[in-house]
């Protein structure tokens, strides 16, 4: 019982939203991912950083981030809701016997729709932030007076944005896997209620 233990534990906001930083972490099965994306986002960056145009290029692409993380925390938002709704007292019993160091247990289930929700949140905030800042900049401001320097800090700053809003998009591929194991969990729950309730007739 102690993944269900684990549900009465008090956790803060500023803890779960550390804990979302790890979607930002390589793993064993994703380090190749996200290297040849991190590849892509600072060639992109780099060229992104070279332009005149900075500025307003930035902000066009993070209004178009912006959109698609609505989207996508609307997405969760309503997956998370979906799951909730669908727990019934088989499908409970099934996800508090599944062993604490799985990913599949009711506990480790929550805190990660919650880690992830926290994530976007805070990709939309940071977009904000961006979009906030590119409008008060005038179009051709500069940092620093050295070109060269002005550049590669543009390209890191782009870099930071561009990786957490991909690495961001690129979680909703683990986020459907999670949502369809659970619809599979819930229809096996289901099927073992209706055997019983036949076996009792």
């Amino acid at each position: 019982m102690n993944n269900a233990e684990n549900l009465k534990k008090n956790s803060s906001s500023q803890k779960v939203f550390f804990d979302s930083l790890a979607i930002l972490k390589p793993t064993q099965e994703s380090w190749k991912r996200k290297l040849f994306l991190l590849v892509i986002e600072a060639i992109a960056a780099i060229i992104m950083a070279k332009q005149v145009n900075t500025i307003s290029m930035t902000k066009d692409i993070v209004m178009v981030l912006i959109t698609i993380l609505i989207a996508l925390l609307a997405i969760v938002f309503t997956g998370y809701a979906f799951f909730q709704a669908l727990i019934n007292d088989k499908l409970l019993v099934v996800l508090l016997s599944v062993d604490d160091e799985k990913k599949g247990n009711l506990s480790n289930t929550n805190k990660y729709f919650a880690e992830v929700m926290v994530f976007q949140l805070f990709c939309l905030l940071m977009n904000l932030g961006a979009i906030i800042a590119t409008i008060i900049m005038p179009p051709e401001w500069f940092w620093l007076s050295n070109n060269v320097a002005n550049e590669i800090l543009a390209s890191i700053l782009i870099i930071c944005l561009l990786h957490c809003n991909v690495e961001s998009i690129c979680e909703m591929g683990s986020f459907i896997f999670n949502v369809f194991q659970l619809f599979n969990l819930h229809a096996y729950s289901r099927m073992v209620e209706i055997n019983e309730n036949e076996n009792g007739k």
